[in-house]
């Protein structure tokens, strides 16, 4: 495991650090399913609802991030990186394609509003689903 990246105050249980390990070898966001499904496939004895709970408590801790697809209910959930990512997202099949560099300028201003953060979602069809 990535010890440096473990938050600070946080117990280091083996349902934790199997959620952490799932995320940490995740090559696309993961939905708490996936992440339970991973993880009751490996052996490890967990609850549904208590991979929420660790994964709120990951969001809440800065180590990992929630995307919430628009017009969906469904959360995913990925590391969190230096260098942040925005999303082509298909409509049919909610599969997430990271964009390679961010559309964003970095020379917006807003008259008296300091920008912290920014996310980007495009939606449309994917190869697949747009045949």
């Amino acid at each position: 495991m990535h010890e440096k990246l473990w938050p600070r105050g946080v117990k280091k249980t083996n349902q934790r650090k199997s959620v952490f390990e799932i995320l940490m070898q995740a090559k696309a966001p993961l939905s708490a399913m996936d992440i339970f499904t991973k993880a009751e496939q490996e052996g490890v004895e967990i609850w549904l609802s208590t991979v929420y709970r660790i994964l709120d408590l990951f969001v809440e801790k800065g180590l990992i991030e929630k995307h919430i697809i628009s017009g969906s209910d469904m959360a995913l959930y990925e590391l969190k990186e230096k260098k942040h990512k925005h999303y082509a997202i298909c409509i049919g099949c909610q599969k997430m394609i990271v964009l390679d560099k961010c559309p964003i300028s970095r020379d917006i201003s807003i008259e008296d509003f300091q920008i912290t953060d920014h996310k980007v979602e495009i939606h449309g069809y994917c190869g697949s689903c747009s045949q």
